[in-house]
């Protein structure tokens, strides 16, 4: 929409865009994250793309933005989609806050494809020099914030009901889909744990599918 006024705060620009107007943080001048969103936030934007929330201010003026009505997309260091809610938490976003506020959030991992010629077996094979895979593969966890789970997290609900809930718009672990991967024969387990580590380092207990009385 070329009425849509989209402004960035990245660190630094590494790719300009036609129709966007882009803002690097500049380091020298004392302009991070927190003052590059506050001084962005008088030109009146639509939408805000911001490279990462990264520490409480920059937390807090992101939550500023999307309570003033603003749309907001950006990132936080976080090893799946329901550690990057608690990330949120851990940087000063209050529960009540994230309920009202935030529409969704995703994790996304890139995993080796098998190589279409030879399927993997690698011997031999010229199109992957060997390797048995030959172009990468998505998978990603997103959380849809419905109201069912809007009413979980404020109320501060351990990540075991958060996921219980999420189930029912559909979320899958990334675990879960690199496991469809592996039984499709697209990719190796060994390759799903490269990537995400062994089970019990994905940092998500057994959660049963269906829904539980709090998401009815």
């Amino acid at each position: 929409d070329a009425s849509l006024n989209i402004m960035t705060l990245e660190d630094p620009v590494e790719i300009s865009m036609t129709g966007i107007r882009q803002s690097s943080i500049d380091a020298e001048h004392a302009m991070d994250f927190a003052q590059g969103v506050r001084g962005l936030l008088r030109q009146d934007p639509d939408v805000l793309l911001i490279g990462e929330v990264r520490d409480t201010p920059s937390c807090a003026m992101a939550l500023r933005a999307v309570m003033s009505g603003h749309q907001l997309l950006t990132s936080v260091h976080a090893g799946s989609a329901m550690a990057g809610l608690a990330r949120l938490k851990e940087l000063g976003a209050l529960p009540g806050q994230l309920a009202e506020n935030l529409m969704a959030i995703a994790a996304q991992r890139l995993v080796r494809r098998f190589c279409r010629s030879c399927n993997g077996r690698a011997e031999g094979c010229t199109d992957c020099q060997g390797s048995g895979y030959r172009g990468r593969q998505l998978i990603m966890e997103l959380v849809l914030v419905t109201p069912q789970l809007a009413a979980l997290i404020a109320g501060d609900a351990p990540e075991e009901a958060l996921l219980e809930c999420a189930r029912i718009s559909g979320f899958r672990t990334l675990r879960e889909q690199g496991e469809q991967l592996v039984r499709q024969r697209l990719t190796s387990q060994r390759e799903i744990e490269r990537v995400l580590g062994r089970e019990e380092r994905q940092g998500y207990a057994h959660v049963p599918q269906g829904g539980t009385k709090e998401c009815e």
